[in-house]
């Protein structure tokens, strides 16, 4: 269908409405003079022969058509303002809602500020902040960050500063998270905007802290196998010299002792066996460190009988260290299916430490709880000595990592009692506060498997 063009524009119709107008009046003017004035019939009066009533008269139409003419161009570019004005507005709004379709499917919050105040959002950063549009209207962009990181991030905003940097968003629910912000200023209309891309680096920091956990396991793992595999070629090396040394020893002891030789020489060979002894327990310990002893020999466990040997074992040395030792709560927990040698090995490594670590100056405790959970018992190793260094705690289930000199201990304790409990199906942790005390937790399954 061809559309025929509309040539009856506004100046057209404004034309027509003058002369429509000049031709009213000029009857009106006739029957007013006729009727009124009687000034003579209406032929006469319709053209005047008058020249200057005819003058005037066609001054009057002329002046009523010029108007006419001027007040319909006048209409029509003030229509045709009106009507570029609203295609610009629909083109704006067309433009508005393309440039909001593509900020809202970003990857990444974007946001647009001005002094600071938050002017507008993409949906995503919406979605990462947790406030809605009008509330984030009414905010500081400070306000979105964590409070120990403001002063720096309104350093970066204050400056100008156009690169990226990480820090710590703040949530509507106070919850805080690791983000990434690159920001930049514009210049529009006279005005300064400063437009942010804010990125979640929340799973990328989890990905990374599970790397690198993932690599320490993996170090962890081969320095295990290194010394597992170093401990059984020391052991094996070792340990039958060491054997024969206290056999020749005790045989010497006992001949000594029936020629009545002279009592130093007698202490001297009982001081040889004791140093041989001595050696003959770490390499005990290393071949106890190579092989996974909890998977070996296992059957019915009383956790409390085991925890009551161990204590009356060490309380000549709770004693003079001035350690309380108690324990509370054992005797109702059922029996586990472990190694025993194992479990009494874990509490004497657990309990000599906390006795090591008090001064013997003022008066300290231990105290030994369980319960059952989940098919588990959960143990309490708590101790109010002087605590584990940060730096150190980190680093507590380390093999051959220790704090005392080398004459008191090779670093091996812990990191053994962890590994009995791994094997074990359980686990183990601990939390310390310097100068106020540490905490082992201890888990075992009922059941071995």
């Amino acid at each position: 269908m061809i559309n025929k063009p509309n040539y009856l524009t506004i100046k057209n119709k404004m034309v027509l409405l003058g002369v429509g107008a000049v031709i009213l009046w000029w009857f009106f003017e006739t029957i007013l003079d006729v009727l009124v004035f009687q000034k003579g019939s209406f032929v006469e009066r319709i053209f005047p022969t008058d020249p200057n009533e005819l003058w005037m008269r066609l001054v009057t139409v002329c002046l009523f058509l010029g108007f006419s003419i001027y007040a319909g161009s006048t209409v029509d570019k003030l229509l045709g303002i009106r009507k570029k004005l609203q295609e610009s507005n629909q083109q704006l709004l067309a433009s508005e809602a393309r440039f909001r379709k593509l900020s809202d499917a970003a990857f990444e919050g974007i946001a647009i500020h001005e002094n600071r105040r938050v002017l507008d959002v993409n949906q995503k950063f919406v979605e990462m902040f947790g406030y809605t549009l009008d509330e984030l209207g009414s905010m500081d962009e400070i306000e979105l960050i964590a409070p120990d990181f403001r002063e720096t991030v309104k350093g970066y905003v204050e400056t100008g500063y156009k690169g990226s940097y990480e820090t710590i968003g703040l949530k509507k629910d106070s919850s805080m998270f690791p983000i990434e912000v690159q920001a930049r200023e514009m210049q529009l209309q006279g005005y300064t905007f400063r437009v942010a891309a804010v990125r979640d680096l929340s799973v990328q920091k989890q990905l990374e802290a599970e790397r690198e956990i993932y690599k320490e396991n993996l170090l962890k793992a081969q320095r295990h196998a290194y010394i597992s595999s170093m401990g059984a070629i020391v052991a094996h090396q070792l340990n039958q010299p060491l054997t024969m040394i206290n056999i020749l020893l005790d045989r010497a002891i006992e001949q000594i002792e029936e020629a009545l030789c002279s009592p130093t020489a007698l202490k001297n060979v009982k001081e040889g066996l004791a140093e041989a002894q001595k050696a003959a327990s770490i390499i005990r310990k290393f071949r106890q460190y190579s092989k996974d002893s909890a998977l070996e020999g296992v059957g019915k466990v009383n956790v409390s009988a085991v925890t009551d040997r161990i204590i009356s074992v060490l309380s000549e040395r709770a004693i003079q260290a001035k350690m309380r030792i108690s324990a509370k709560g054992l005797g109702d927990l059922p029996e586990v299916e472990t190694n025993e040698t194992a479990l009494e090995q874990v509490f004497l490594i657990i309990i000599q430490n906390a006795i090591e670590a008090s001064d013997g100056r003022k008066s300290h405790k231990l105290d030994i709880t369980g319960k059952l959970s989940d098919g588990n018992i959960e143990l309490q190793f708590s101790d109010d000595c002087c605590g584990i260094t940060p730096e150190n705690l980190d680093r507590i289930f380390e093999p051959f990592f220790s704090t005392k000199t080398e004459d008191e201990g090779m670093g091996l304790g812990l990191d053994i009692a962890q590994q009995i409990f791994i094997g074990c199906g359980g686990q183990i942790r601990v939390e310390s506060k310097l100068g106020k005390g540490t905490t082992f937790y201890a888990t075992l399954p009922i059941t071995y498997y």
